[in-house]
């Protein structure tokens, strides 16, 4: 038989556990009788470690313990999601009042970098306070160059910063030259001529 059904066998004795899916027996004189758990449920995988133990028994209800409490006490948040309604929500408001200084163009097109993690496990106590912060100046000067930072989205659990990513430019902006100045100069004289005529 081997370790995951014994394993299995003796979780079952102490109650339902699903979602097992590996387990690692180990025993020094050290470190007493070990257990590393790995367990999933619906979208959080957990690792379960358990050390010093002085009984397989104790070993296995510590572990059980533990993997309930976990499943129990967190939940897996998409933080992309958050951030994605949050910025969508900030552009729709504040787009608008962004200005590039001496930029052919003077709206944006702006994006922002992908997260290292879309989805970060976090207890349910502290959901309420996750917050996304948006710091983005509103006046630029030209040029500016595709995938340029312009600003930071900021992800904060109990205002400790959690993970931070760069609000950056699609596409270029270039300054505005003579051959700008003149093109526009000739365009709006020709419009008045038009109109004199």
């Amino acid at each position: 038989m081997d370790i995951l059904k014994t394993f299995q066998i003796q979780m079952n004795y102490y109650g339902n556990l699903n979602g097992v899916y590996g387990i690692k027996t180990g025993f020094t004189n050290g470190a007493n009788r070990c257990l590393v758990t790995a367990c999933k449920r619906n979208d959080l995988d957990i690792i379960c470690v358990v050390l010093g133990a002085d009984t397989k028994n104790f070993r296995t209800k510590d572990s059980i313990n533990l993997i309930e409490y976990t499943f129990k006490h967190f939940k897996q948040i998409n933080i992309n999601n958050l951030i994605a309604e949050e910025f969508n929500n900030w552009k729709n408001t504040n787009l608008n009042n962004i200005s590039i200084n001496k930029g052919i163009y003077n709206s944006l097109d702006i994006t922002y970098e992908s997260l290292k993690k879309n989805t970060i496990p976090i207890e349910n106590d502290l959901i309420n306070s996750l917050k996304i912060e948006i710091d983005c100046p509103f006046t630029f000067e030209a040029p500016l160059k595709d995938s340029s930072k312009l600003g930071c989205i900021n992800i904060y659990l109990e205002n400790e910063l959690l993970d931070s990513v760069n609000i950056i430019l699609k596409g270029n902006i270039n300054k505005k030259n003579i051959t700008y100045y003149i093109t526009y100069f000739l365009k709006n004289f020709c419009n008045f001529i038009k109109n004199i005529v």
